[in-house]
């Protein structure tokens, strides 16, 4: 009892504190947020199914993948993620994919008003690392795979790793850790499940020794098909996203819905019927047609070319960029993925932030081969049209690093910049 009443009060404090740091709150607007969020004082997670997703590549997808079976199958579901987070039928703009804990609370108090049975949320690396999901327990918790990314905050791989697996410590005693054993780093992202943790796990993958498997996959420009062959059942699976990767995204979800107890066939429709903005988008047209992808990471990178290839009869032209105030050592790997694999490359702009793009395309450049056909154009919008006009007739062109990121973060400024869109307007110039 003691326990509970030290845990109340200490929601209490976090929702004063928070208050106290809004200009002009007074204790009237205090108690009315209370009474709007009144479920936050009552810890609004316990009547919430929650299911957690972390991972360098694939959180979004498998999240929209899960979170669309959830609604399939007639439940009202709040998500948590990227580029946005969503109560019921309600899309907010998000800032973090983790929010603070603070600001999560509020939002799972907002989910239960609009009687949400289930939470499906995007956890990062920061997020777990500086304990933004204290206080949350999951019923299901996912890892997807491991590549570089965020070593400007993490010290090296392996401390990235550990801030991942720190979601399995969330996970409810009956609840379940599903890990891609395709990803390099699997076995000890077992080795730790198994042995630290008295939690069920399963695994899932294209490799024939995991617990979810597919096999028979074909795969298209629009989509993929595949047999899905789980410890229980096997049965077909089409989803609107090319790529092996794509695959094991939905294998995912797939294994986590059925813990949830959801059927195969409302699985199959949820599958079938995700669509994920600014993943493997297709924007151009028949004559000209032009890919739009999130890749940020030289494994995202990597995976999107490697897919995209797949469907090129003459030349695959990438668009391709890193951040600024981002993990540095990954830029020139991103550039020498982008000029390798592709036929010609744009090395452009992304999001500078407080730094100068002229760096950040300095730092892609370093090491590039002499013999790589590419160029740089600083101007994003200048190298998504040059891209366009250079592409001739059965050439790919793909945009990535933003996906559908709906503005430039340049200094201080937020500028409204939508690739897509971008893409659409030069089509029909």
């Amino acid at each position: 009892m003691t326990m509970a009443i030290r845990k109340h009060c200490s929601r209490i404090y976090k929702q004063i504190k928070y208050c106290l740091r809004q200009p002009s709150f007074s204790w009237i607007d205090f108690f009315r947020l209370c009474q709007r969020n009144r479920y936050w004082l009552w810890h609004p997670q316990r009547w919430l199914k929650t299911v957690g997703i972390t991972g360098t590549n694939g959180k979004t997808t498998v999240a929209h993948f899960l979170s669309q079976i959830l609604r399939i199958s007639g439940h009202t579901v709040g998500q948590l993620g990227t580029h946005n987070h969503y109560i019921g039928d309600l899309c907010l703009p998000s800032e973090l994919t983790t929010p603070n804990s603070v600001t999560i609370h509020h939002l799972l108090s907002s989910m239960i008003s609009e009687n949400a049975s289930h939470l499906v949320m995007e956890t990062s690396s920061h997020g777990l690392a500086q304990d933004r999901l204290r206080d949350l327990t999951f019923s299901v918790a996912i890892f997807t795979n491991l590549s570089q990314d965020h070593l400007d905050y993490h010290e090296n791989m392996e401390d990235y790793l550990s801030a991942k697996i720190r979601l399995f410590h969330l996970v409810r005693n009956d609840g379940l850790i599903l890990v891609n054993t395709d990803d390099v780093r699997s076995e000890t992202v077992l080795r730790h499940a198994h042995r630290k943790l008295n939690r069920k796990v399963r695994t899932f993958g294209l490799s024939s020794l995991a617990d979810l498997k597919a096999i028979g996959i074909k795969s298209t420009l629009s989509g993929t098909s595949f047999e899905a062959v789980t410890p229980n059942q096997s049965f077909a699976v089409e989803i609107q996203l090319p790529g092996r990767h794509n695959v094991s995204n939905a294998l995912a979800a797939l294994g986590a819905a059925q813990f949830l107890g959801l059927s195969n066939n409302m699985i199959q429709k949820g599958l079938k019927q995700t669509v994920v903005a600014g993943r493997f988008e297709s924007v151009g047209n028949e004559a000209k047609p032009v890919i739009v992808d999130f890749a940020h990471s030289p494994k995202a990178l990597e995976c999107l070319l490697e897919t995209a290839r797949q469907f090129v009869q003459n030349r695959l032209i990438c668009v391709a960029s890193c951040n600024g105030d981002r993990d540095r050592s990954k830029r020139p790997l991103m550039g020498q993925i982008a000029t390798s694999l592709s036929d010609h490359a744009i090395l452009t702009s992304g999001s500078p932030r407080s730094e100068r793009a002229e760096q950040i395309l300095a730092d892609m450049q370093m090491g590039l081969a002499l013999n790589r056909s590419y160029q740089v154009i600083p101007d994003r919008r200048l190298a998504i049209e040059i891209a366009l006009d250079i592409a001739t007739d059965q050439d790919l062109v793909v945009v990535a690093g933003r996906g559908c990121d709906a503005f430039i973060e340049n200094g201080p400024n937020k500028i409204p910049f939508d690739d897509r869109d971008v893409v659409r307007s030069c089509l029909i110039r």
